[in-house]
């Protein structure tokens, strides 16, 4: 009887046809994503016309493309040749004029709002309700708080308002270490810069992005890389939201199952850095972002005052939010007496029923709260004599 040798060995035998089917199963699964892929990209082609809205499906299989590719698809070199929301929310005091500058003919107030949605949408309320009162709306998609700072700054003397209303917003308090709203919105990026703040001596100075403007920006991107490099830099060394991963764009960008890989990876890499700020027993009163938050506050309310104009803190606790941002908050709004509204007192953030799908407050509560920020406006009136060339 022939014996088996060391090639012929079952073991032997047994090891080659596990590799081969290991290899056949290897192949036939990447074939079939590949398939699966390239069907993906056929079938749901993300619009070519920036202007176009896409679809649902369009737009989920795109989320996970880079924030660079994003840019790049949804800029050009003019307005017309942009997607509508590349012009949003630019720090440019030129488009601030846009708006009322004093209290219109037959009117008693102007009362000047600055934030995120939640902001103009309450100033859209005061409107509504308040015929006798005159709105400045200055606001920006999803405004932080150093977005919603600078902009009162810059806008300071622009204008002779009565009052002036500061929104934040308990989603974003993490996003004020951020330079733009391109690194801390990965699904759909805004395109907009902010100043990032720091604190010395008490004192909040400014480090402005190297990109500011809306023209800044179409240069770098589109015909300056070298500018675009440096803003990537400063991003790189001072955005504490930037991910080369995430936002540089890389022929990754071509795979649609690539992209959705990328998209849980942004999610992941956003939570584990809010969850540093704000976690589900509240806001960390230590963190950077939450000191910086308050510190703009009280700024915000001391130049008003020096300005005679009435400060009025507006607080959002988005849905699910309870009232963390109002408690961390409230010891320096009682501390330095500054007048506020929060909205957990008339829209609980646990009560889906007082928001709508796209979380913002039903009408009939953002018309509540712009009744109460007026009443306190009315209230402060009432005890504090306003410089007449503020209401001329």
């Amino acid at each position: 009887m022939k014996q088996l040798n060391s090639s012929t060995s079952p073991s032997n035998s047994a090891l080659r046809h596990h590799w081969l089917d290991t290899s056949i199963t290897t192949f036939w699964t990447i074939a079939f994503l590949v398939v699966i892929d390239v069907a993906v990209n056929l079938f749901f082609p993300y619009p070519s016309d920036v202007k176009k809205q896409p679809n649902r499906l369009q737009q989920y299989f795109d989320y996970g493309r880079s924030t660079e590719g994003k840019l790049y698809r949804m800029t050009g070199p003019t307005e017309d040749t942009s997607a509508p929301i590349v012009s949003a929310g630019w720090l440019e005091t030129q488009r601030f004029t846009e708006q009322p500058v004093k209290v219109e003919p037959g009117d008693r107030l102007l009362v000047n709002t600055y934030g995120m949605s939640f902001s103009n949408r309450l100033g859209r309320a005061i409107e509504r309700t308040h015929s006798d009162i005159t709105v400045r709306r200055i606001s920006a998609p999803s405004a932080p708080a150093n977005w919603t700072y600078a902009a009162y700054q810059l806008d300071r003397s622009l204008h002779k308002a009565n009052a002036v209303v500061f929104t934040v917003m308990s989603e974003n308090i993490a996003l004020c270490t951020t330079l733009g709203a391109m690194t801390a919105y990965f699904d759909i990026p805004y395109f907009y810069t902010q100043p990032q703040y720091t604190i010395n001596n008490n004192k909040l100075e400014a480090i402005w992005p190297e990109i500011r403007t809306l023209a800044d920006y179409r240069t770098a991107l589109l015909e300056k890389p070298q500018n675009w490099i440096l803003f990537r830099q400063q991003l790189s060394s001072r955005d504490s939201y930037y991910n080369p991963i995430l936002f540089r764009a890389s022929p990754l960008d071509n795979s649609a199952l690539l992209r959705l890989v990328r998209r849980g990876y942004a999610q992941l890499w956003r939570q584990n850095i809010s969850r540093k700020v704000y976690d589900s027993n509240g806001f960390n009163p230590n963190s950077e972002q939450v000191k910086l938050v308050q510190a703009m506050i009280r700024d915000f309310a001391a130049t008003a005052r020096n300005d005679g104009i009435i400060p009025v803190i507006y607080i959002v606790n988005n849905i699910g939010s309870k009232d963390h941002l109002y408690q961390v908050l409230k010891p320096i709004l009682e501390q330095d007496a500054i007048p506020y509204v929060s909205s957990h007192t008339l829209a609980p953030a646990d009560d889906p029923r007082l928001f709508l799908s796209d979380g913002h407050f039903l009408d009939s509560i953002d018309e509540a709260l712009a009744s109460e920020v007026i009443r306190i406006i009315d209230n402060q009136l009432n005890n504090i004599a306003i410089p007449s060339n503020l209401s001329e």
